[in-house]
């Protein structure tokens, strides 16, 4: 929560992609999933607004398409997702899906947030 009130989310965002990219150049590049979860949202209850998200996010995809361009990254929102939240962040096209850690081992909010993923899969179908 400190380096997030300083201004600090993207700094911090590009140095752990820093140290990653260089780990991973030699493997394949097509079919990576990247979770941004802000560890103040890991387990708090507390998450990340969905317009955040879709920053911090877009900001991934920009400094991974920029080290591989032809690489197809689908980045995965995580961080305290429940029934309640999980339709505002899929509502963005940028947001490939999301991490989730805690409902999922409660049998009735994970199938909350699965009709919910449903519900907004339909409308967004219905829509187009």
């Amino acid at each position: 929560m400190e380096q997030k009130a300083k201004g600090m989310r993207k700094n911090i965002v590009q140095e752990q992609l820093g140290k990653d990219l260089r780990e991973i150049k030699n493997l394949e590049k097509k079919n990576l999933i990247i979770a941004y979860e802000p560890v103040w949202a890991i387990g708090t209850g507390n998450y990340c607004q969905p317009e955040e998200a879709l920053e911090m996010i877009k900001f991934i995809k920009e400094i991974f398409s920029l080290n591989f361009p032809n690489s197809d990254l689908k980045v995965l929102y995580g961080g305290s997702v429940d029934p309640q939240n999980i339709a505002n962040y899929l509502k963005y096209p940028e947001i490939d899906g999301a991490l989730v850690g805690g409902a999922s081992i409660k049998i009735n909010e994970f199938k909350k947030i699965i009709n919910e993923v449903s519900r907004a899969v339909k409308t967004e179908s219905a829509q187009k």
